[in-house]
């Protein structure tokens, strides 16, 4: 993929998870039910935490 070549090159970090980071809903409150997308934007968080935790002790 372009973007990842780019940003490697860039030497720019990369944060994994285990899915798509969005969460969906229609209706207010809604986006509190999608358990899927909360727990991948939970491991996003927990993933750059600990990338900035690297960084700021190195």
């Amino acid at each position: 993929m372009i973007t990842d070549d780019f940003f490697n090159e860039c030497l720019a970090k990369m944060i994994a998870s285990d899915g798509i980071i969005m969460v969906y809903g229609n209706a207010i409150g809604e986006v509190e039910q999608d358990e899927e997308d909360i727990e991948n934007m939970k491991n996003l968080g927990q993933n750059m935490a600990w990338i900035l935790k690297k960084i700021h002790n190195s």
